[in-house]
């Protein structure tokens, strides 16, 4: 459908050949595109994993999975890495910046990758330096950043090249209630300003709290929020 970004279906997915209990069972799920979800439940529960495969990080074993209509079954690397440098986005809990690589060479990876005009790469990267603050701390390295600070260079290299959907595992997993409100502010500014779409899991009731749909996972299965995230502050 037009106006699906994701489209997953009866997706099953087992750790490994030898695992007889999958962690996602027979699950689908739908999201529109400008739509913000997130993910919600226990650790263990496959939040993580259902990420990692829309991803094109790790593979469809059963079932379907489309982003913006490209069925990842059925796509080889070479596809699928294309998918993520043209398409996708991705926000680690655990910021996996390149410690020998300055903030600037940090968020210009992607689009160096991507042939992006060197041009059109010192004007987004000074664009986004300014927005997430840390202009003055261009040619810094991950080591002398705090874990606010680095974790708004990883998202502002997620987003550096523009993609339609960004994926986002624990974006404030790592930050104190203050500096992961920061960030999330950080994240709907970004989303809202190209409409991307924007998939979070995450343990935090507030962080849910930014979502348009709260689904949570248990048992290897989803369900609807029954009701809008709690505001609570459980960073």
């Amino acid at each position: 459908m037009a106006h699906l970004a994701v489209d997953v279906t009866g997706l099953t997915h087992h750790y490994n050949t030898t695992s007889t209990q999958p962690i996602l069972k027979d699950l689908s799920l739908t999201l529109d595109k400008g739509q913000t979800l997130a993910l919600i439940g226990a650790s263990g529960s496959g939040k993580s994993t259902l990420l990692n495969i829309i991803g094109g990080l790790e593979p469809v074993q059963q079932g379907s999975v489309s982003v913006f209509s490209k069925p990842l079954q059925s796509a080889d690397d070479a596809a699928l890495t294309q998918l993520r440098r043209n398409t996708i986005g991705i926000v680690y809990q655990s910021f996996n910046l390149i410690p020998t690589l300055s903030v600037t060479d940090n968020i210009k990876l992607p689009m160096a990758l991507d042939g992006v005009a060197r041009d059109e790469q010192r004007t987004r990267i000074e664009q986004l330096l300014e927005k997430i603050g840390l202009d003055h701390r261009s040619n810094a390295f991950p080591d002398a950043l705090s874990g606010g600070e680095q974790q708004r260079v990883a998202i502002a290299r997620a987003v550096v090249h523009r993609p339609a959907l960004l994926l986002a595992d624990e974006p404030t997993g790592n930050l104190d209630a203050t500096t992961g409100q920061q960030v999330m502010h950080l994240l709907q500014d970004l989303v809202a300003e190209h409409n991307t779409t924007l998939l979070m899991v995450t343990h935090s009731s507030t962080v849910a709290g930014y979502a348009d749909r709260v689904l949570t996972m248990s048992d290897g299965t989803l369900k609807e929020h029954s009701e809008h995230a709690s505001s609570a502050n459980t960073w």
